[in-house]
C-alpha cells in the first residue's frame, strides 16, 4: 500500500527535510490528497522558514473555507501579530479564541497583541477568563500566569504603581509553582522583586536561577541588574557576572555596556571608558553614527567634529572635555541639538557649532562628545573642572528680570526626568509644595514637559511655572543665572546648573545612575553640586526632610 502525498509530507516535516516537505505539501494541495491539512501545514512550514508573506494566503483561503477554523485563525493571527499588524491580528485572534476558548496559543497570542496595545486591563481580564475556564487544558496554567505576570508588569511600567507589581509578583510566584524551574518566570520576578526595591529577595532568586541554568545568558545578565547601584560590594559581584557571560560571548554589546557602567561607578574608568564605547553595538540603540573617519586623539591641523548623543544632560555634562580637543586639533565643530547651540557656542575657545541634523563632511574625522574620555583617556582627576565651563548670556532677557525682584533665596527646582531610563528618578511635585510651604518661599519650576501640566491654579502660590519662558537651554541658563539655588532629581537641568556653578542639590533615587557615586554627598564632576541621596527604596519623605532642614540652615 503506497503512502499519500501528504503523509509523505509530514514524514519529512518531522525529520527536519523542509524543502522535501514543501514539495510533497504542493503535490497534495494538487492532488486533493488531504487538502486543507496539507495547506495548513504548508503555511506552518512557510511560517517556520521566515516566509509569513507566503503563509498568509493560505490561511486565509483556509477560513473563507471554513469560518470555524480555529487552528487557523490562530496561526494567521500570530504571523499578523508577529509582523506587527496589531489591529489586525487582535481582530482575527479574538475569533479564534472565540471558536476555541481553550486554545492556549491562541489566547497568549492575542494577550501579547493587548499588551503591544498598552491594552492591559483587557489582557488581564482575557487571561483569568482563560484561566478559570472550564474549558481550559491546565497543563498551560504556568504560561498563562505567566503572561499576565507580564501584564502587571508592563502596567506599573506607565502607571508607575507599586500595587501592580505586586500583583505581577504574585501571579509570577503561583506559575513558578505550577511549574518548578521554568527560567522566563524566575527572570521576570527577579525583575518584579528589583522593582519593587526588594533586592535581597532578587539577588537570592538570580541564584535559583544561575542554579537552574548555569549556561544561561540572560540568568547571568538579570542577576548583575539585580545588583547594581546598590553598594560596592555588589557592585562587584555584578562586575563578576557580566565577566561570565562575556567569557561565554565576547561580543555581547548589553553585557559590554552594561559592564561599563558598573565599573566606572566603581572608578575603574580606563576600562570602564573603553567599554562604555560598546553602547552603539546594541540592537536597541538607533542612534545614527555620522559617516566618516575617527578621530581617536591624534594631533592634526586639520578639522575635526564632535557630535552630542544620547541626551542633553550627558551633551552638558561631557562638554566640559571640549577645550583639551580643541588644543590638539587645527579646527573643532560641534554637533549638537539645536537647542544646546547657544551654550556651546559661548564656551571658552575658537570652535564652532552646528545642528546635529545638518549633513557633515563624510572625508571630516569625527568623534562621539560621549567617547572624549576615552580617547583623552581621563581618570578621576581629570573629570574635576575647578571653574564653571557653560555660562548664561551676558545680558539676562527682559522676560526673566522679574525673578530679581523676588525675595531671596530664589530657589528654582526640577521634580521630573525622562521615565526612560529611569522612572525612579522622577519624585512627586506634592514634596515641593511641601517644601514651599515649610519654608514660606515660592519655589521656580524650571521643568519643561508635560509633567509641568502638575502645576495647577491652586498651587500657584507655591510653585511658579518658568515653563513657557523656555524655548531652549540658553533660556534655561539665564533664568538659573538670577537664582540663588537650583534643587533638582537626574536632569539635564541639574547638570547645566552645575555646569554653570550655581550652587546645586541633586536628588538621588536609592539606585543612582552610574556617574553618580555609591555614597557620600559630593561628586568629583561638579564642584557646586551637593547629593541628597535616598537611604531606603523609594524614600522621598527621607530626602526632602533632609532638604528641608539643610534648606534652613543654608538660608541663615
Amino acid at each position: 500500500m503506497s503512502t499519500s502525498f501528504f503523509e509523505q509530507a509530514v514524514f519529512q516535516h518531522g525529520n527536519g527535510e523542509l524543502n522535501a516537505a514543501e514539495s510533497l505539501y504542493r503535490k497534495a494541495i494538487d492532488s486533493g490528497d488531504q487538502k486543507d491539512n496539507a495547506s495548513y501545514n504548508l503555511a506552518l512550514l512557510y511560517a517556520q522558514t521566515d516566509r509569513p508573506e507566503a503563509a498568509q494566503p493560505l490561511l486565509r483561503e483556509l477560513i473563507d473555507s471554513d469560518p470555524s477554523d480555529a487552528a487557523a485563525h490562530a496561526t494567521l493571527g500570530k504571523i499578523l501579530a508577529d509582523a506587527g499588524e496589531h489591529s489586525q491580528a487582535r481582530q482575527i485572534l479574538e475569533k479564534a479564541v472565540e471558536l476555541e476558548p481553550g486554545n492556549i496559543n491562541a489566547v497568549l497570542s492575542l494577550a501579547e497583541t493587548m499588551l503591544v496595545e498598552e491594552q492591559f486591563s483587557d489582557a488581564v481580564t482575557l487571561l483569568e477568563n482563560r484561566q478559570s475556564s472550564s474549558k481550559a487544558d491546565n497543563d498551560g496554567q504556568y504560561l498563562v500566569l505567566h503572561k499576565m505576570g507580564e501584564a502587571y508588569t508592563a502596567w506599573g511600567d506607565i502607571d508607575r504603581d507599586a500595587g501592580l507589581y505586586e500583583k505581577a509578583k504574585n501571579v509570577y510566584q503561583q506559575s513558578s509553582s505550577e511549574q518548578t524551574g521554568f527560567l522566563p518566570t524566575l527572570i521576570n520576578l527577579i525583575r518584579v522583586h528589583a522593582k519593587l526595591g526588594e533586592f535581597e529577595e532578587a539577588e537570592s532568586l538570580a541564584d535559583t536561577a544561575i542554579n537552574t541554568a548555569p549556561e544561561s545568558t540572560i540568568a547571568w545578565m538579570t542577576k548583575a541588574s539585580a545588583l547594581t547601584g546598590l553598594s560596592e560590594e555588589k557592585e562587584r559581584k555584578a562586575v563578576d557576572a557580566y565577566r561570565q557571560v562575556l567569557e561565554r560571548e565576547p561580543d555581547h554589546a548589553s553585557a559590554h555596556w552594561n559592564l561599563s557602567q558598573s565599573l566606572l561607578r566603581l572608578g575603574q574608568y580606563e576600562e570602564g571608558w573603553h567599554e562604555y564605547r560598546w553602547r552603539t553595538e546594541r540592537q536597541h540603540d538607533d542612534f545614527k553614527v555620522p559617516v566618516g573617519p575617527i578621530w581617536r586623539g591624534e594631533e592634526t591641523d586639520g578639522p575635526v567634529v564632535v557630535y552630542t548623543e544620547q541626551g542633553f544632560g550627558d551633551a552638558v555634562q561631557f562638554a566640559r572635555f571640549l577645550p583639551a580637543v580643541e588644543k590638539r586639533v587645527g579646527s573643532l565643530l560641534v554637533s549638537c541639538q539645536p537647542k544646546l547651540m547657544g551654550l556651546f557656542d559661548r564656551m571658552a575657545g575658537n570652535h564652532g557649532v552646528c545642528p546635529r541634523d545638518d549633513e557633515l563632511d563624510p572625508d571630516i574625522p569625527k568623534a562621539s562628545i560621549m567617547d572624549l574620555p576615552d580617547i583623552l583617556t581621563i581618570d578621576s582627576t581629570g573629570i574635576e573642572i575647578e571653574h564653571p565651563y557653560l555660562t548664561a548670556k551676558e545680558a539676562t532677557p527682559k522676560k526673566f528680570h522679574f525673578l530679581r525682584d523676588l525675595p531671596h533665596p530664589r530657589v528654582g527646582i526640577v521634580w521630573a526626568g525622562n521615565p526612560f531610563p529611569d522612572p525612579l528618578r522622577t519624585c512627586p511635585l506634592d514634596y515641593f509644595i511641601d517644601l514651599s510651604r515649610s519654608q514660606g518661599i515660592q519655589l521656580q519650576s524650571l521643568l519643561v514637559g508635560p509633567e509641568s501640566a502638575e502645576i495647577t491654579d491652586d498651587v500657584l502660590t507655591n510653585i511658579n511655572d518658568l515653563s513657557s519662558l523656555q524655548d531652549n537651554f540658553d533660556d534655561t541658563a539665564s533664568a538659573i543665572k538670577e537664582l540663588n539655588l537650583v534643587i533638582s532629581v537626574d536632569t539635564a537641568i541639574a547638570h547645566l546648573s552645575a555646569a554653570m556653578g550655581k550652587e546645586t542639590w541633586l536628588l538621588l533615587p536609592y539606585r543612582a545612575d552610574w556617574r553618580w557615586p555609591l555614597e557620600g554627598s559630593t561628586t568629583p564632576w561638579y564642584a557646586s553640586m551637593r547629593l541628597f541621596r535616598q537611604s531606603a527604596f523609594s524614600d522621598w519623605a527621607g530626602v526632602f526632610s533632609e532638604v528641608d532642614a539643610q534648606l534652613t540652615e543654608w538660608r541663615n
